[in-house]
């Protein structure tokens, strides 16, 4: 047991330490500790932000979509998952084994109308902002 701990253990301190090491090459230096660069303030691009941004109402609604549409990718993906343990633990029983493949049937057809459903949306928006004139294809970013 120790042997299989040591095993799991070990690789995993060595990958987070070498990313910890990685990491502190990109911190950027306390522009508090040099007198000369405390008044200074550094812009920050968040979407929604300043002046530029394409937060049109297109870009919102398109916004709302994608995110209404993952969450339903994610619902289906536990409905398949939960498909899928049915089928695994029915022990030989029929009626069980047949109700998860149904159900997993179901599933990857909910999973592909969604992606259809993301491409179409995808296509809609992209020729009204191009027809609108709007630049860019992605809410919240400068065109």
């Amino acid at each position: 047991m120790k042997k299989l701990f040591s095993l799991l253990v070990l690789p995993v301190l060595g990958f987070t330490s070498l990313v910890g090491v990685t990491n502190a090459q990109f911190i950027k230096p306390n522009p508090y500790e040099d007198p000369s660069n405390a008044g200074e303030v550094e812009q920050v691009n968040v979407p929604g932000q300043g002046s530029g941004q394409q937060d049109s109402f297109v870009n919102v609604v398109r916004g709302a979509i994608n995110w209404i549409l993952g969450i339903l990718a994610f619902i289906a993906l536990i409905v398949l998952l939960y498909g899928g343990f049915l089928m695994v633990t029915a022990a030989g029983e029929e009626d069980k084994y047949k109700k998860g493949f149904t159900i997993l049937k179901q599933a990857a057809v909910g999973l592909i109308l969604i992606g259809v459903a993301w491409f179409i949306l995808s296509l809609v928006f992209w020729l009204v902002n191009l027809t609108t004139g709007q630049a860019g294809g992605t809410a919240g970013t400068a065109g």
